[in-house]
């Protein structure tokens, strides 16, 4: 299965995903311009750019999603990567922002190690908590499968990616 691209912000991210994280774009079907390609097949015409600064990305590596959180109470979900930022600045929630007033602008942030992964309340205004237990800022928890977080008023079931 090829990796998969996004046509906004030219990001490549793995082919389980979706959308992309940073925009909400729907993602394309991307094979890398350098590899061998036989003769009948086509390549989608885009040109890969370098990575913002700052950006987890780099030239010879992929985004690879861990899982989403699925709010409970819509349809709406948020892929979630190493070193993604979730706020109203970033992402999905960007586009979502009217739906996310209580949400902060940087609210929290992924982070992994080996195979745990955890979130950070960066000082939000509104709090996050995990299994209701509102998180100290700056200090990671670590969420497993199906664990409860809530972003301010916002409440998202976490779903790990096999």
């Amino acid at each position: 299965m090829p990796d998969r691209i996004c046509p906004r912000c030219k990001k490549i991210y793995s082919p389980y995903l979706d959308a992309c994280p940073d925009c909400g774009m729907d993602l394309i079907p991307y094979t890398n311009p350098t590899s061998n390609v036989k003769q009948n097949e086509t390549q989608p015409s885009i040109q890969a750019r370098q990575p913002a600064q700052n950006s987890p990305v780099s030239n010879k590596e992929t985004v690879v999603a861990l899982g989403r959180l699925c709010s409970t109470i819509s349809s709406f979900e948020i892929a979630i990567s190493p070193g993604m930022i979730i706020g109203r600045n970033h992402g999905s929630l960007v586009s979502e922002s009217d739906r996310f007033l209580t949400i902060s602008r940087d609210h929290a942030e992924i982070r992994s190690s080996g195979s745990s992964i955890s979130i950070v309340d960066l000082n939000s205004n509104n709090g996050t908590w995990v299994n209701g237990k509102r998180l100290e800022p700056g200090v990671p928890c670590p969420i497993k499968q199906e664990d409860s977080i809530r972003l301010a008023d916002h409440e998202f079931i976490y779903k790990r990616f096999a």
